[in-house]
């Protein structure tokens, strides 16, 4: 569950004034001045509706409102990189930044699994200059007393990682991940903005207690009350809204009484391999569920 950690890293550089939510994408990133609206045909083809007017935002990245890597297409793309493309984050943006958007930024909302993470994870690194898994290190799994989440398993760490589980033919199999490989085999040397952290239990309860603590974390100040309210909290139109939440940053928020399960305002998130957390800011619980499914 590595894209509620990236939000708390961007939140940090917010605290300290080196960026804000509204900066757009090529403040950092000019690559992606010129964006083309791009979509699936009904036979699958790639086409081009025409350029974005929109410019993408920090908070679009984090809101999955900005189209890019996005919905059918940005699911093609990503299935269609190859592994010299899929190496590093620098890679990754340039890619995503020449395959445009699959929509309007902000117009509506379309999960991103992997572009618009990484390229804030690139923002972190050119903003602070340092790199991505070191920044989170320092800022965020050290202070929270995160010990065994890591982009980088040691030796011991991966002798202690747990083997997936899947189906095939009906049989229960057991799939045992790749060492140098984290998120769907894809080598380390990438450093997702929104995959690919490996830890614990213990681990993830601290992180969730800091979000539940409004930034706090054993009397530490991880980010401010002032972030951590806005990422817990709606942050597109309720036009946007699906299955009875909106997107907080990062997170997803329950935004709608139908929805009876969890009480309005609670808020989390899952992972690609059956991982769950939610925080319920009414009743005062914290709830994490690992799971080690390839198939969730």
């Amino acid at each position: 569950m590595t894209k509620p950690v990236t939000s708390i890293a961007i939140g940090i550089l917010v605290d300290k004034g080196l960026i804000s939510l509204n900066d757009t994408v090529e403040k950092y990133l000019p690559i992606f001045s010129d964006l083309n609206i791009r979509i699936l045909d009904q036979n699958r083809k790639d086409k081009i509706l025409g350029k974005a007017k929109t410019k993408p935002t920090i908070l679009h990245l984090l809101t999955h409102t900005s189209g890019i890597g996005s919905d059918e297409i940005g699911n093609y793309d990503f299935d269609n990189m190859t592994p010299e493309e899929n190496e590093t984050i620098d890679s990754s943006i340039k890619y995503f930044a020449s395959k445009g958007v699959a929509f309007e930024p902000f117009s509506c909302t379309c999960y991103s699994p992997v572009a618009a993470f990484d390229i804030l994870a690139k923002i972190i690194e050119i903003v602070s200059d340092m790199p991505y898994p070191q920044f989170i290190k320092k800022y965020i799994t050290d202070p929270c007393e995160m010990y065994d989440t890591t982009f980088i398993p040691t030796d011991e760490q991966w002798s202690r990682i747990i083997h997936m589980h899947y189906k095939q033919d009906n049989e229960n199999r057991v799939f045992k991940v790749k060492e140098k490989t984290i998120f769907q085999n894809i080598s380390y040397t990438h450093f997702f903005g929104g995959a690919g952290l490996v830890g614990s239990l213990d681990d993830y309860i601290n992180f969730a207690s800091m979000l539940y603590n409004k930034g706090v974390f054993n009397g530490k100040r991880i980010v401010s009350e002032e972030y951590i309210n806005m990422m817990t909290t709606p942050q597109v139109p309720e036009k946007m809204i699906t299955d009875c939440f909106l997107w907080g940053l990062a997170v997803r928020v329950i935004s709608d009484e139908s929805y009876q399960v969890l009480p309005i305002g609670s808020y989390g998130w899952s992972g690609a391999y059956g991982t769950h957390f939610w925080i319920d800011p009414v009743n005062n619980i914290i709830a994490i569920y690992m799971r080690n499914s390839l198939h969730d």
